[in-house]
């Protein structure tokens, strides 16, 4: 407690003092339990400091990066290029996770999700390396974690059915006589729908091409086509010769023990020696001459298909371990692509020619020898040399005329204003941002010293040539350019799947009966190994008591200003956070649809006596960014209750609070909603994602899309966020700027409902000395909602939900499944919250994991309970078997009613629980829960309670009554939704709906 009484001054103090401690106990080349310090460098920008350690026996590396932030992170991770594209550096990542020497059980990584209270856990595959990273604020649990990550990663046990249910595996189709086996996997069926995303596949092809004869040229994720190609031995030969401490990079960051840690990581690299790997080709070399190439996509049905090329030249940049040349290309690539003022942005975007940018466009430093890229999307095919030479001309416009160094500061200050708001994952941003230098030989240290290289960076911008140069150098004067077009083709879809087939049927027509028969028999013995437990009594895990009972206070102080409330909350001195709720209480049902279109348009369109590029320079010089959205908080003691409006916020120094107040002001009460070509252009660019978004959070949209039937909050968010609203966006995006003149007015008319201001709430977060001078800006933003006038008609909304068919299909050009069922739980308040709150994490980490994925080879399924909300929802993500899942949806039920769950499972269902609700928060976000939920300490401190009380009859209970009772209305007790490819399957209780 006398802790948190402690000044600011103190706790600098107090910080210097144990950076001193650790300065003078850990000197360059001192020796400790094995590791040699190497390098040391404080960064005060960040406030850590930085040490890196060689272990002397196998040459691992490792760096520490020391601070006063709790939430402790530990990531290892080891260079794995790859040599083709079967994916063995990704199906290796997930099969070290099931089981190891020390932890000999199936999947003790996804077991420990609920014996810890980490706040993250999971591992990557990037390009060249693969790391497995956590973070946790408890100390048992950060040791816990880091024995299991280090026996995962080093001793494996690489089971063959491991492989067979995380790569990929061959299943019998007994009643297909043309096709008689199929494939499944995790991996194998993550990888089919990540290729259903048309982002991904741009850049994944335009990698291939741009990086021949080096590892990038390969897709270390794996090609679906190429996966089936990967043998068990191959997969266990890489682990062999990949994953060793002489191999690996360790970084952690926080308050632990570095002592301790040493001590812990070289007693886990001991027994091994110093090994040497056979060095990749990863720097790319010069192309004897430009190239050219062009490959093809499936159709978009939600952009008119003559506008759906896609299009880019690249050029080879630095080698990016030159931390200099890497930041000033960095920020080269923001001036040039970043925002409406930029030169590419006028003259691809805006102009028309194009939709979007491509999804290489800007400076990518991911791979050894960096790359710039300018290209775009939703294209006409006959637009494509005019494109191309826009792009060319443009460049030697910015070389001749060069850049105004006001742009240059604003891009500036938007670097440094980041390094000041620090996120509560900012340990785990540090952890996954610095691999990329680091496995290329870079040095990290470096990598992390912000100032230095703004500070370099600032002085050389001063000669006007500089950044001029860098685009002669780079762009103009560089021959080692790919340019690369991708076209849209009918028959894309079926050749993909024709090409899948045909290699399965020449399979099968080269095996045996008896062979066809092993395998059956090898997938039923998949499955009886993955009905087996095993001892999880090995595995380490904190006990509930570790669970605090009190939960630490919010301090929040409140006053009102020209009567509107103001919620304050206090915090060090350097940034302040600004955020306005404005009720949309008289708002009309038929304007509620364009709330989240109205939100982007305050900041795309520009205002009367200031352009979109004017504004938005002055947004990037005085404030970290402004959003606008809408929002919508449930009443925590009924769902028919709550708050829905617009939420405006930003952030700035301290000194830059009246400018933020102004912007914000300007934005929102001055916008020009009737700079149509503006808003048409808006209007095609969200246009362009809408399918891609889709595929990638497809089981978000089918979880929105199935709860809108049963609350207005989840009618809302599909009107604003889900399918109806991707439909509203998709059919606006065909209307011309002339045709928009409609949409124009009803954003005045939003706007007039929700000028008065006469219930708006301020939540402010600053120092205790910058409080009035916050205060004295208010009645400026206030005052201006008194101008604003509109002919609209005022009628009060009242919101509903629109019923849906109790079971929906909606069509999409996609290789796997997204579903979703969704039911009705209770209020926030409500005493059997905390009970569906387990059960959610009980069914999916018990029962829905094992069926779902294991069984059923999705990549991800389980059940959400959002007690905000009240609301249920099960779901399956990157699915090939959608209606084997909604049977794990209902068998879930029944599972957790008949008492098949121990006390012990209970008791990891509430670890697994408390890792959100005592996730950490940044001090910015203290508060929120209140200012948008209502949702008081009180009301948290007796969930909190309720939630350590819970029994397995209470849980049983839930299970009955919400999951498995039937609706005694006529409505239905759930209702079901999937997306993806037409599937043949269904019955006739299912509706079919082609949303696009």
């Amino acid at each position: 407690m006398a802790s948190r009484l402690l000044s600011l001054r103190q706790k600098n103090s107090l910080t210097a003092f144990r950076r001193s401690v650790l300065s003078r106990s850990y000197t360059i080349d001192a020796k400790k339990h094995g590791f040699v310090l190497s390098q040391k460098s404080a960064i005060p920008e960040i406030d850590v400091e930085l040490l890196r350690f060689k272990h002397e026996k196998t040459g691992a590396d490792y760096l520490h990066a020391q601070c006063d932030d709790t939430n402790n992170v530990f990531s290892i991770g080891f260079s794995t290029p790859p040599t083709n594209d079967k994916g063995v550096p990704h199906i290796l990542e997930h099969t070290t996770l099931c089981g190891s020497q020390k932890f000999p059980i199936r999947d003790p990584f996804f077991k420990m999700l609920n014996r810890s209270l980490s706040n993250f856990m999971n591992a990557f595959t990037a390009s060249d390396f693969t790391f497995y990273p956590f973070a946790t604020t408890n100390k048992n649990d950060f040791k816990n974690l880091r024995s299991v990550y280090l026996d995962a990663t080093l001793h494996p046990r690489l089971r063959k059915a491991d492989f067979m249910q995380e790569g990929w595996r061959y299943v019998l189709n007994k009643s297909d006589q043309d096709l008689p086996i199929s494939y499944n996997g995790v991996v194998f069926n993550e990888m089919k729908g990540q290729m259903s995303d048309a982002s991904y596949l741009f850049y994944i092809r335009f990698q291939k091409h741009l990086a021949k004869g080096t590892i990038y040229e390969h897709n270390s994720g794996g090609d679906p086509y190429c996966i089936p190609d990967l043998s068990y031995e191959e997969l266990v030969a890489f682990h062999d010769s990949h994953y060793h401490p002489s191999n690996a990079k360790i970084f952690t960051y926080g308050n632990l023990s570095l002592d301790e840690n040493l001590s812990a990581l070289n007693e886990a690299f001991s027994q091994y020696s110093k090994e040497t790997l056979k060095p990749e080709v990863k720097y790319i070399p010069n192309f004897a001459a430009p190239r050219r190439v062009t490959e093809h996509c499936p159709i978009d049905p939600t952009i008119p298909q003559d506008k759906q090329a896609k299009f880019s030249i690249s050029f080879l940049g630095n080698d990016i371990c030159d931390q200099e040349e890497t930041f000033s290309l960095q920020v080269l690539s923001k001036l040039l692509t970043d925002g409406y003022s930029s030169p590419m942005y006028k003259a691809l975007i805006e102009s028309g020619l194009a939709t979007d940018y491509s999804p290489n466009t800007g400076y990518d430093s991911t791979m050894k020898r960096s790359v710039f890229s300018i290209g775009v999307e939703g294209v006409s095919t006959d637009k494509l040399e005019t494109i191309e030479k826009t792009i060319l001309s443009t460049f030697d416009k910015v070389a001749s005329e060069g850049i105004a160094f006001d742009k240059v500061e604003a891009v500036l200050h938007q670097l440094e204003i980041s390094l000041k708001h620090k996120s509560a994952n900012f340990g785990m941003g540090l952890a996954q941002s610095i691999p990329y230098v680091w496995f290329n030989e870079g040095d990290p240290i470096d990598a992390l010293s912000f100032n230095k290289r703004i500070s370099s960076f600032r002085k050389k911008a001063n000669d006007p040539t500089f950044l001029t140069g860098l685009v002669q150098k780079y762009m103009l004067g560089n021959s080692n350019r790919l340019i690369f077009t991708m076209l849209p083709d009918e028959q894309y879809q079926a050749d993909v799947q024709a090409k899948e087939q045909n290699k399965l049927k020449e399979a099968a027509s080269k095996m045996s009966k008896k062979e066809l028969q092993n395998i059956e028999k090898t997938n039923m013995e998949l499955q009886k190994d993955q009905e087996q437990t095993g001892d999880i009594n090995c595995l380490p895990t904190l006990k509930v008591s570790d669970i605090p009972l009190q939960q630490e206070p919010t301090i929040l102080d409140f006053d009102k200003v020209q009567n509107h409330e103001v919620q304050w909350s206090k915090i060090p001195a350097g940034l302040t956070y600004l955020r306005v709720f404005i009720p949309c209480m008289h708002l009309p049902d038929t304007l509620v649809p364009y709330l989240n279109l109205f939100s982007d348009a305050c900041l795309s369109l520009g205002t009367k006596d200031m352009n979109i590029s004017e504004l938005e320079q002055q947004i990037k010089r005085y404030t970290g960014g402004i959003t606008v959205s809408p929002t919508f908080s449930t009443a925590p003691t009924s769902r028919a209750l709550g708050q829905f409006g617009i939420s405006i916020s930003s952030f700035c120094l301290d000194s830059h609070v009246e400018q933020t107040m102004s912007l914000i002001r300007k934005v929102f009460f001055e916008t020009d909603f009737y700079h149509t070509k503006n808003l048409s252009t808006m209007l095609k660019t969200m246009a362009n994602g809408l399918l891609n978004s889709v595929a990638e959070r497809g089981h978000v949209f089918a979880r929105t899309n199935a709860a809108s039937s049963l609350t207005v909050k989840a009618a809302l968010a599909e009107q604003l966020g889900g399918i109806e609203h991707l439909q509203l966006v998709h059919k606006l995006s065909n209307k011309t700027p002339d045709e928009l003149t409609d949409l124009s007015k009803k954003f005045d008319d939003i706007r007039h409902f929700l000028s008065p201001l006469k219930n708006a709430r301020l939540f402010v977060s600053c120092s205790q000395q910058q409080r009035p001078i916050v205060a004295s800006f208010i009645p400026k933003f206030t005052d201006a909602s008194q101008r604003l006038m509109s002919s609209a008609n005022e009628s009060s909304a009242a919101q509903t939900t629109s019923r849906k068919p109790a079971h929906t299909y909606y069509v999409l050009p996609y290789f796997t499944h997204y579903t979703s069922r969704s039911l009705l739980g209770v209020p926030y308040a409500h005493e059997d919250g905390a009970a569906l709150q387990l059960l959610s994490s009980l069914l999916t980490h018990k029962f829905l994991h094992r069926e779902i994925r294991e069984k059923g080879g999705a990549y991800g399924g389980g059940l959400t309970y959002n007690g905000l909300d009240g609301l249920l929802s099960f779901y399956s993500y990157r699915d090939d078997n959608p209606l084997q899942s909604f049977e794990a949806f209902q068998e879930a039920g029944k599972w957790a009613s008949q008492n098949s769950f121990s006390e012990s499972d209970l008791n990891e269902a509430k670890l697994s629980t408390f890792q959100s609700v005592d996730a950490p928060v940044s001090i910015s976000a203290k508060g929120s829960l209140f200012f948008y939920d209502r949702v008081t300490d009180a009301m948290r401190q007796k969930r909190r309670e309720q939630l350590l009380s819970v029994t397995k009859a209470a849980v049983q209970r839930a299970a009955n009554e919400y999951l498995l009772s039937e609706n005694k209305s006529s409505e239905p007790s759930h209702y079901d939704v999937i997306l993806g490819p037409e599937n043949k399957k269904l019955d006739a209780t299912w509706t079919t709906i082609i949303p696009f």
